[in-house]
C-alpha cells in the first residue's frame, strides 16, 4: 500500500493553526521595571517572590559585582564579608535571599543567605575542601545549589538550611558529577 504524503499535510497545517491561536490568548499586557542604580555598568535579576522582592546583582562603575536586592522600590546592595564579587540567585516568600560570594584572599568563595527585613547573613558551612554555589531557597529555608571540590573540581550538588546549619553533600547514584538548581516547599530537589 502506497502512502499519500498530502493526506498528512492538512494536519500538520491544522497543529500549527491551533499552536498559534493559543499565543495570542497567553499574550497580554505587561508592566517591566527597570532595576537600576546610578553609575552601574549592568544589572540581572535572578529570583522573586510573590511579595515582588527581587534578587539579583549588578556591575558597579569598576565593573565588580555585588549582590543586590530590590524592595518595594529600594535597592540594597548586598556583598558577602569581604567579597571581590556576590551575587544573589533566589529569594522565598519569607524575604530570604540565596547567594554566593568569592574574596580575593579566598578564591573558593561561599554561600549565604540574606534576611531582607532585618539585613541579616548567614554563612552556609560545609568541609573547607569544598566551595558552594547556592542556587535556591525554599519557604522553610532549606537551600541547594553546587559544591565543587577545591583539589580536583569535582562537583556535588548540597542541600543545606538558611540559619548557617551544615550542608549536606548529594551525589547521584551513578554521577560522575552532580548540580542541584531549584527547590520547592515539599523539599523536592532537582538538577543535573
Amino acid at each position: 500500500m502506497q502512502l499519500n504524503r498530502t493526506s498528512g499535510l492538512p494536519a500538520y497545517a491544522l497543529a500549527g493553526i491551533i499552536a498559534l491561536g493559543v499565543v495570542p490568548a497567553m499574550a497580554g499586557s505587561y508592566t517591566y521595571k527597570t532595576l537600576r542604580i546610578s553609575g552601574q555598568m549592568g544589572s540581572y535579576a535572578y529570583g522573586i517572590n510573590d511579595k515582588d522582592q527581587v534578587a539579583g546583582g549588578f556591575l558597579d562603575s569598576g565593573g565588580l559585582p555585588h549582590g543586590l536586592v530590590w524592595d518595594k522600590g529600594t535597592y540594597t546592595q548586598v556583598d558577602g564579608p569581604g567579597a571581590t564579587h556576590t551575587s544573589l540567585g533566589a529569594v522565598n516568600a519569607r524575604g530570604v535571599a540565596v547567594g554566593f560570594y568569592y574574596t580575593a584572599e579566598e578564591s573558593d568563595g561561599a554561600s549565604f543567605t540574606y534576611d531582607i527585613a532585618t539585613g541579616q547573613q548567614q554563612m552556609l558551612k560545609v568541609n573547607p575542601n569544598y566551595h558552594l554555589s547556592a542556587n535556591d531557597i525554599n519557604v522553610k529555608g532549606t537551600v541547594v545549589g553546587g559544591a565543587v571540590e577545591n583539589e580536583n573540581g569535582s562537583s556535588l550538588g548540597f542541600v543545606g538550611k538558611a540559619n548557617g546549619g551544615n550542608v549536606r553533600l548529594l551525589t547521584f547514584p551513578g554521577g560522575t558529577s552532580t548540580f542541584a538548581f531549584g527547590i520547592n516547599d515539599s523539599g523536592a530537589v532537582v538538577g543535573t
